[in-house]
């Protein structure tokens, strides 16, 4: 333990190589009573009062954070403020240095700050679990407050925009490489934050309604910097030897519609305002009061116009990349029809091709559209039925289905021969 610090600490030019780094990694695990141990030592070699052994002990309990037993590493920096004192009294190098460094000690210091408040990292847990702990969180359970903490959080990392002198010897880009990963995680987990309070934000209370105003505010800010932040870091991915994924976040312009509702519906409400729970909606919601969007009830006319087009276009692309919307299919005469069942009307009909069943639906082709004109001219005449010759009948000169021999039975020769037979 002491020669792996030693040695990663060493005063040259050079990062912390990875051999020694993943020793002290191993360590956190194995003993985590050594803790205690590697962060001591840590903070001796701060005292050496050089910028190179300073920022080289920072990327070590960075590291330590990420890739070790990071609970335990901040939990005992959090014991010991000391461990972060990076008064760097050296200036023989330039301020470029010193400033990278003092806005690094700032984003570490935020990091145990947070960390104190809410009991966990939630770059560790995005990191182990693919999905950050606010996707499913309730407003009741603290949504809301551990939110603003990550926001607090990005807003020191922003601070870290590092800038790179022309002999930069990799130290610098060791450190800016971990921050992007950070910031990579941390911009997942408001991402996922912001959608699930948008998915509750028409059944908060009112003062649940107009932090969360005040939290979406603050995050189409910060994601303005944050795309400029990984762009930046997008043109060093050689030197920084990661991919930078494209970004993709909630929308950004709902802000005004999501005050506009706040506003209506505290001008709208006569009677002191019910207290309605974080998943439910009121059971009888004013009318100018839109419901819950997981569950809309038949709206008036201007219910339907306070909420958002683009809200509900984003909450329908959560889960698949595309919108599909299902449409009664339009009569298309082109299009062959299956033949119907054997228990349906069997009348014929010239205009309908007649096709076998197939077993599976399936899109015709070219060549069904050829079939129908064939059978379409091909058609046989419309069959006329004949009415059989009964007792009733009488006689129709503008009938074609009389027989051209009047072999059937004539009421007036009938009558006829009985009046020559009277006389």
């Amino acid at each position: 333990m002491d020669t792996a610090v030693r040695k990663a600490t060493r005063l040259d030019y050079q990062p912390p190589k990875p051999k020694h780094l993943n020793t002290l990694n191993a360590l956190t695990f194995q003993y985590p009573a050594s803790v205690g141990d590697i962060v001591d030592l840590l903070e001796r070699r701060l005292k050496e009062n050089s910028w190179l052994v300073t920022f080289k002990v920072l990327i070590i309990l960075h590291t330590l954070m990420r890739e070790g037993n990071g609970d335990k590493i901040i939990a005992c920096i959090d014991s010991r403020p000391s461990a972060l004192d990076t008064r760097v009294r050296e200036m023989s190098s330039g301020t470029v240095h010193i400033q990278n460094i003092y806005a690094y000690t700032a984003y570490l210091q935020q990091k145990v700050h947070v960390f104190r408040q809410l009991g966990m990292d939630h770059v560790k847990f995005t990191m182990a679990h693919k999905t950050g702990k606010l996707r499913h969180l309730s407003v009741a359970d603290g949504l809301l407050k551990e939110t603003a903490f990550v926001q607090k959080l990005i807003g020191a990392l922003l601070k870290c925009n590092f800038q790179f002198d022309d002999g930069e010897n990799g130290i610098g880009l060791n450190a800016f490489r971990l921050l992007v990963e950070d910031m990579i995680v941390l911009f997942q987990t408001v991402n996922e934050a912001i959608v699930n309070i948008l998915e509750h934000y028409f059944a908060m209370p009112k003062a649940d309604a107009r932090i969360s105003l005040e939290i979406y505010k603050r995050f189409a800010r910060q994601t303005e910097h944050i795309v400029a932040y990984l762009n930046r870091a997008r043109i060093l991915e050689n030197e920084l030897q990661i991919t930078i994924p494209v970004t993709r976040h909630a929308p950004l312009s709902l802000a005004t519609a999501l005050a506009e509702y706040l506003n209506d519906a505290e001008a709208s409400s006569s009677s002191p305002p019910r207290q309605p729970t974080t998943t439910q909606s009121t059971p009888n919601p004013a009318p100018a009061t839109p419901p819950v969007i997981s569950n809309p009830a038949p709206p008036l006319p201007t219910q339907q116009e306070q909420k958002p087009k683009e809200l509900f276009d984003f909450f329908a692309s959560l889960e698949t990349e595309q919108v599909s919307v299902v449409q009664a299919p339009a009569h298309n005469p082109f299009r062959a029809q299956p033949t119907p069942s054997s228990s349906a009307s069997t009348q014929h009909n010239p205009f309908r091709n007649t096709v076998t069943p197939q077993p599976s639906i399936s899109t015709p082709t070219f060549n069904s559209n050829l079939a129908f004109f064939s059978a379409q001219q091909q058609a046989p005449p419309v069959p006329i039925i004949q009415q059989q010759p009964t007792s009733n009948n009488k006689f129709n000169p503008f009938s074609t289905n009389q027989p051209v021999a009047m072999t059937s039975h004539n009421p007036f020769f009938a009558q006829q021969q009985q009046q020559s037979t009277w006389f």
